[in-house]
């Protein structure tokens, strides 16, 4: 399977959502073959709509060869082609925008994209108190072990997955 990841950052910039990205490609890379796109390779702002709008919508068919289209807390991205991309998006909300209180804006965006994803995965179980959305899925950060979410009970296990090093594409 072909799963592309869009991330705003990727390793060698440090953060939370690259360490994530690192460590979730080194489990899938064993089995899928991986590709993360970030504002950096598509020598844009991260925060340029217009940049990254305008790059997304000359490059279209590129978001057409992937299985999955991962998307990390940059769903806006997508939103010029979301029709032709829609069955392959999945979503997962890695934090907070550094506003309390959250404004309306931002916790309706949140639920919008959240429908509009295949699934959802938060990064904390505080995301949907804070937002008002329900993901289908709740993990805890990047590190190892890895922790995964029984959706009918609600409850938790642990495993630890045997992790070998993956070169992004």
């Amino acid at each position: 399977m072909k799963i592309l990841h869009l991330s705003p950052y990727y390793l060698p910039h440090l953060g939370g959502v690259e360490k994530h990205l690192f460590a979730i490609n080194q489990v899938l890379g064993k089995k899928h073959a991986i590709t993360v796109l970030t504002s950096e390779k598509m020598g844009v702002s991260p925060l340029s709509k217009i940049q990254v709008w305008s790059w997304v919508i000359k490059n279209y068919q590129f978001f057409l060869a992937f299985d999955i289209i991962h998307v990390h807390d940059v769903f806006w991205w997508i939103l010029p082609i979301y029709l032709l991309i829609r069955k392959k998006i999945f979503l997962t909300c890695h934090g907070w925008e550094g506003i309390y209180p959250i404004p309306a804006k931002i916790k309706w965006q949140r639920r919008i994209y959240n429908k509009l994803s295949r699934g959802v995965i938060h990064v904390g179980s505080y995301i949907e108190k804070f937002y008002g959305d329900r993901p289908d899925a709740v993990i805890w950060g990047a590190a190892s072990p890895i922790w995964k979410i029984l959706p009918a009970q609600r409850s938790f296990q642990m495993s630890s997955p045997q992790v070998e090093r993956v070169q992004p594409n």
